[in-house]
């Protein structure tokens, strides 16, 4: 019974040791939001995009969120004037003016509103995007990307820039007018028809398949 007694206390201790000899490592993980959507509230007295305390979370809207901007009293301007930021779509019932910086939408943009460029960078991210809304350019350069059909790029009014087509771009059985200035093909464009008018269509590394170009 001695022997059997020392042999467990002895079983005790060679795991005790065991145990103390572990080591355990702790993982830090990343800060993760998950999909969100956020409001304009306008809670910092400005009409800048970039014043975090102007949205409803106070935290200027990132990757991960959808921009609403309701219908507010008057009207204002929204400005986006620097940084590089994406969100994930924009609904606005005011005009966005991105006048510096660069702004990308990984998604849809709609509403009543208006989205302006004026000096920044815009661009259309995403899979299968639509603009339901009204797009401006007057300076700076406006990026469509991802995929998407003609009639997708919706109403697109321009009176200088640079546009550039850097995505896939389904063109089929629709006639693409690229007569309002200059576009840059860095992508593809499938079918249909583009109309270029007097202007300069440069394919700088992308490809048309199927186009009849007038």
């Amino acid at each position: 019974m001695v022997f059997s007694i020392q042999r467990k206390e002895r079983i005790r201790s060679v795991n005790a040791m065991r145990f103390r000899r572990r080591r355990f490592a702790i993982e830090l993980l990343e800060d993760r939001r998950l999909l969100a959507v956020v409001t304009w509230d306008g809670g910092a007295g400005t009409l800048n995009w970039t014043d975090a305390n102007n949205w409803d979370n106070n935290l200027i809207p990132a990757t991960v969120d959808s921009v609403v901007i309701p219908d507010l009293v008057g009207t204002p301007t929204i400005v986006y004037g620097s940084g590089t930021r994406t969100v994930a779509s924009i609904q606005t019932a005011e005009t966005i003016s991105v006048t510096g910086g660069s702004l990308s939408i990984n998604g849809n943009l709609s509403g009543v509103g208006s989205l302006r460029v004026a000096g920044g960078t815009q661009s259309f991210l995403g899979t299968n995007w639509t603009n339901t809304s009204t797009l401006v350019l007057s300076s700076g350069t406006l990026n469509l990307g991802g995929s998407f059909t003609t009639t997708g790029i919706g109403s697109l009014s321009r009176t200088g820039g640079a546009v550039n087509i850097t995505g896939v771009m389904d063109n089929a059985n629709a006639t693409f007018d690229a007569s309002a200035g200059g576009f840059a093909l860095y992508g593809s464009i499938t079918g249909g028809t583009i109309n270029t008018g007097a202007q300069h269509f440069s394919a700088v590394a992308g490809f048309l398949d199927n186009v009849t170009m007038n």
